[in-house]
Parts: C-alpha cells; sequence; structure tokens
C-alpha cells in the first residue's frame, strides 16, 4: 500500500476535493487557490489556514517573536494573494514546555504583525506537544467585489511580481548546504526569511485596478507560475532578465557558484506574482513585469520550457 510519501502533498490535496462537493457560495474550488472565497450576501469573505511546525518550517536561528510574527503574516500573504483586508485571526498551538518568557515572546510577535496589519485576534485552542505546531486562520474582505483568483489571466496580459525576490532561497541554501556568509549577510537573510511582509496594500490595489489573476510565491516562483497558468489555461512566456533578483542575492550567488535557477524554485517567498492588462496599475505599485501571458499553455524561460519544480511537502 502507498505511503503518503508515494502520492504526495498535491496528490493528497486530489484524495480530499474527490471527497467533498462544493460548498454553496463559494467561487473557488477546493485546493486550487490560496484561500476560499465565499459570497455572503453580495459581499466577498475569504479563509485561510496555514500550518507551520518547529522541524518543518521555523529553523533555529529565528527568534520566538520572529515565529509569533511569521504565524501571521503567512496566512496574511494569503488574503493579499486574493486582494482582500484581513479582518480576524486565530491561532491554535501545541507547544512542548517553553520558559515562560518564551511564550511571551511568541505571543508579542503575534500581536506585533497583528497590529502592523490592523488585524484583530479573535482566539484559538492550546495543547500540549512535543515541538512548536502553530496553525493560524485568517479572514479578510474583498473591498471591491473583484477577488483574484489563480483562474483569471488573459492572452496578453502582463506577467508581474511585486518586489525583488532572492532572499529565501539564499537562507535555504545556507541552512542545507552552509554556504558561507558574510556577518551583514546573514543578518540580512534571517531577517528576510523570519518576518516575511505580506503584500496587502499592493493585493488590494491589484483587485482593485484591474488584475486578472494573483498567488503568492510561498511555494517558489517557478512552481507558482506554473499554478497560475495550469489554472487559467493559459501560457506564460518570461525573460531571466527581467526577473527582479536582489542586486546582493546575485553577489552572494555569484561569490557562492548558486544556481539562480534553484533560487528560483525555492520556496518561502511571499511577493506577489499577478496578471494585469493595465499599465497604470504596474505603475502605481512599482511592480515589475517578467513576461506576458500566451495561449499556447506551459511556462517558457527566454524560450525554453521550464519543469514545474518546487517546494512541496511529502
Amino acid at each position: 500500500m502507498r505511503k503518503l510519501s508515494d502520492i504526495g502533498e498535491f496528490g493528497l490535496v486530489d484524495i480530499i476535493s474527490e471527497e467533498f462537493e462544493e460548498c454553496g457560495g463559494s467561487i473557488t474550488r477546493l485546493g486550487e487557490d490560496d484561500c476560499a472565497v465565499l459570497k455572503l450576501n453580495g459581499d466577498y469573505l475569504a479563509i485561510t489556514s496555514d500550518l507551520l511546525t518547529r522541524r518543518t518550517h521555523l529553523p533555529d536561528f529565528m527568534s520566538f517573536e520572529d515565529i509569533g510574527w511569521r504565524s501571521v503574516a503567512v496566512n496574511l500573504s494569503d488574503l493579499a494573494s486574493v486582494g482582500c483586508k484581513p479582518l480576524w485571526f486565530n491561532l491554535s498551538m501545541a507547544l512542548p514546555d517553553l520558559k515562560e518568557r518564551e511564550f511571551k515572546n511568541l505571543i508579542r510577535g503575534v500581536r506585533t504583525c497583528l497590529d502592523k496589519y490592523d488585524t484583530c485576534y479573535i482566539g484559538g485552542d492550546l495543547s500540549e506537544g512535543s515541538q512548536i505546531f502553530l496553525s493560524g486562520t485568517a479572514v479578510g474582505r474583498n473591498l471591491y467585489k473583484n477577488p483574484l483568483l489563480r483562474s483569471g489571466s488573459k492572452v496578453g496580459d502582463f506577467v508581474c511580481l511585486t518586489n525583488e525576490i532572492g532572499f529565501s532561497g539564499v537562507c535555504l541554501e545556507y541552512m542545507k548546504n552552509n554556504i558561507t556568509l558574510e556577518d551583514e549577510e546573514k543578518q540580512k537573510v534571517f531577517e528576510e526569511f523570519s518576518r516575511p511582509q505580506p503584500r496587502l496594500e499592493q493585493g488590494i490595489e491589484i483587485s482593485r485596478d484591474g488584475g486578472h489573476s494573483a498567488i503568492d510565491l510561498s511555494d517558489g516562483l517557478v512552481f507558482s507560475l506554473h499554478q497560475l497558468a495550469e489554472a487559467g489555461d493559459v501560457g506564460f512566456e518570461i525573460s531571466m532578465n527581467k526577473i527582479p533578483i536582489n542586486r546582493r542575492v546575485l553577489e552572494i550567488s555569484e561569490r557562492e557558484n548558486l544556481d539562480l535557477m534553484s533560487l528560483l524554485r525555492s520556496g518561502e517567498e511571499y511577493e506577489l506574482l499577478f496578471t494585469t492588462s493595465n499599465e497604470d496599475l504596474i505603475d502605481k505599485i512599482e511592480a515589475k513585469v517578467i513576461g506576458r501571458v500566451v495561449e499556447e499553455p506551459n511556462v517558457y524561460l527566454d524560450g525554453k520550457k521550464i519543469k514545474k519544480a518546487g517546494f512541496t511537502h511529502f
């Protein structure tokens, strides 16, 4: 009999989706968007859950405040990807026997992130566990009745990123292969990884001003490009020299002989990948155009098909 590792994360999502019918009011299909988006009395609400464990998501260099921050930020990033303003956040925790100070710092990190993004904490559950286990749920509202789904890309659209990427890929290379980083570089890389900034303002602007589809890069740029293209039954033509990789990341990559494609496949990035035909929107939020939407389904980098690869569980 197969084990979960034989099936893979997205095979498991398929099994779940086959078991349940679509709910009335839902405009998203199970497992096909970053959030469930529900139409309720003419309004659009988005609900998302994200799970973090110490072993998989929270490396030892992260402080307890960082851990609290990240438990919120990864959920708010999902709301950003559908163009929603966050309203409420619920956090359930299973924890080992931490010191009181460590627990207070974790909760302080949760509050700091919620305060920054004007989101209300509404409770959760607390249990004992062998490692840190945090399950967050966030609820948001689309202010302009145009929730961004993965399926909305149109042929001729610009393919865009909200900002530069690359630090998370360097961080994962450091953890996996112990590459050499100077103290200042290490501090910057750890900070970018530990305190992701959900692009909520940009997501709301994209929703308001003619965005057609969006996704965050938590599974990596390459994988996210494929997900967005497949959902819209379109293709993307991407130019490598237009991908906004941070200058310091490029310097580290050259010095340490890192493969840039590996960095583009790394997960844990939280910029938004989106499509639109509105050039004024692109200028307004200072997004970076990396390519165009084409009719033939697939993802092409400088004219060559690129394999669907990125971070997945199991």
